[in-house]
């Protein structure tokens, strides 16, 4: 039975229609636009998916962190989600599954992706904010209210940079989207003749996308810039490996590919962090599944509640 996967991010909406052999067969992508509301997106969707073959069932993903009644609670960039009624307003699509857009990106690599074949795994999703999940034991980890495993929100140092939730030194306040740019203005800044420098001056903003750009054209400044942030992901991993001790760590969303110059400092930073009992056990590596991730493990979840619906009523 095919089965569709929505991913609604703050500013775009990805669709999937996952076979049940689980191969992606078709894909399409609208924007979000919040300020309509669920009902009016899924309008949307319905007139963009309406010549597709027939779903059985629908797994919508959120950008937004979700109680254990499935209700957004806190979603920044989604504020007209809040409170809603989302089962209700994606009804026509038989919705099986709604889960929060990271937790939904874990469960993809879980099952399918980087992660397969673990059974302890832990993510970090770093893209305009950072967000995190967990699989423990073979299980999706949601905490006692749903909105555990935010492990963007951990503190690393409580004197550090301010983080967009309005509380200090959060490892988003590093390695979301502002903290990238922050280190490369940073590094342009101590390296004046550097091409980083020249592209802030040119009125380029030194994000994530352009420092792995310079870095792999060998610019020095920019590859100090990711190795700063590696770093911290380093110290990050190291809190996570102390507490829960994962088999895998997995490093997600757009800054991601800024690949080994983030992953080598940081892998280095987290071994020389970790207790002697500990370091080495715990691989870091990327994600697998890319921009699909968490609509793929949308998907997936939905099959998954379909499957033990059926177990139930036999």
């Amino acid at each position: 039975m095919n089965l569709l996967g929505i991913d609604i991010g703050g500013t775009n909406t990805k669709v999937i229609l996952l076979s049940s052999g689980g191969e992606v067969i078709r894909r399409g992508e609208i924007s979000t636009i919040a300020s309509g509301g669920p009902a009016e997106l899924a309008t949307r969707l319905s007139a963009l998916v309406s010549d597709w073959p027939e779903s059985g069932g629908a797994g919508i993903s959120v950008a937004g962190l979700m109680n254990l009644d499935r209700a957004v609670v806190q979603a920044p960039n989604l504020r007209e989600f809040v409170g809603a009624d989302l089962a209700g307003a994606f009804d026509r699509f038989g919705v099986l599954a709604l889960e929060n857009d990271v937790n939904c990106a874990i469960y993809g690599e879980w099952k399918v992706g980087a992660g397969r074949g673990t059974r302890h795994l832990a993510m970090l999703s770093l893209g305009t904010g950072v967000g995190g999940g967990l699989v423990i034991d073979g299980e999706l980890y949601r905490g006692a209210g749903g909105i555990g495993a935010e492990l963007g929100h951990m503190t690393l140092d409580p004197d550090g940079p301010e983080c967009p939730c309005g509380l200090r030194g959060h490892v988003e306040s590093w390695l979301g989207a502002r903290g990238f740019v922050d280190a490369g203005r940073k590094y342009g800044s101590e390296r004046p003749d550097s091409p980083l420098a020249a592209a802030i001056r040119q009125g380029e903003e030194p994000d994530a996308r352009l420092l792995a750009r310079l870095a792999g054209e060998g610019c020095a400044a920019a590859r100090e810039a990711i190795a700063d942030r590696g770093r911290w992901l380093g110290i990050a991993c190291a809190n996570l490996v102390a507490v829960l001790q994962p088999e895998l760590i997995l490093v997600a969303g757009g800054s991601a590919r800024c690949g080994e110059l983030l992953l080598g400092p940081a892998l280095a930073e987290y071994e020389r962090r970790c207790m002697d009992a500990v370091r080495g056990t715990v691989d870091l590596g990327l994600a697998g599944l890319g921009v699909e991730s968490a609509a793929i493990g949308a998907a997936l979840l939905a099959r998954a509640n379909l499957d033990a619906d059926r177990t139930r009523t036999r």
